[in-house]
């Protein structure tokens, strides 16, 4: 992904989006973006900051200079989600309003 071009399209298909869904969502005119997708024009503020408030998760800095963050928390992400997890206990509720603990699931 050496354009700012084609990370743009990224993540309009990470999103599931197409232009016209991602520009309404963002609040940009379609033509906006596709002229930003053609690289026929560079984005300005209003496009970061619209983006940013829309979709807080996109990773800017990526976007633009087509690095990881430095300062990104993705690889801690990822280590807790690909950490298997074991449940510790479980609280089932009655329509009673009573409630019981189960404990120690794996034994």
């Amino acid at each position: 992904m050496n354009s700012f071009s084609d990370r743009l399209q990224k993540i309009i298909d990470d999103l599931g989006l197409n232009v016209t869904e991602f520009s309404n969502q963002i609040g940009v005119q379609r033509s906006g973006i596709s002229h930003l997708l053609s690289g026929r024009n560079k984005p300005g503020f209003e496009f970061f900051e619209r983006l940013i408030f829309r979709y807080p998760e996109v990773d800017v800095y990526w976007l633009i200079s087509g690095k990881q963050n430095p300062n990104s928390e993705t690889k801690v992400v990822e280590q807790i989600v690909n950490e298997p997890l074991k449940v510790k206990k479980v609280t089932v509720y009655f329509d009673n309003n009573t409630f019981t603990d189960l404990e120690n699931m794996d034994n």
